[in-house]
């Protein structure tokens, strides 16, 4: 209901829903799995390919119906400084770098 404005907004349920800049559910109370994301990470350098796909999901797939999001998503240790970002898939927000700093 917000888009992309801050705010709250409360559910058919009555349940109190959070939103700041489009983006819901800082707290991460996840009340169901959601598929149709696959990472291929290198140990090495931290890096990972990242597919999506809407409908038809397995694991460790990179064959259609899953896409390659051309994003280069990062995981680590530290506070993330950076998102990676891509035109097609401008909805999904991963790591692309980390900050030691405190």
């Amino acid at each position: 209901m917000l888009g992309n404005a801050s705010g709250s907004v409360v559910n058919a349920n009555g349940i109190q829903i959070v939103s700041y800049r489009g983006e819901e559910n800082f707290w991460g109370n996840i009340w169901w799995w959601i598929d149709g994301i696959n990472h291929y990470a290198n140990a090495t350098t931290g890096e990972c390919d990242t597919y999506v796909a809407d409908h038809g999901f397995t694991d460790d797939s990179k064959a259609a119906p899953y896409e390659d999001t051309g994003m280069c998503a990062k995981y680590g240790n530290g506070y993330i400084s950076a998102f990676c970002y891509s035109e097609d898939f401008d909805w999904l927000f991963f790591p692309d770098s980390y900050s030691y700093n405190t």
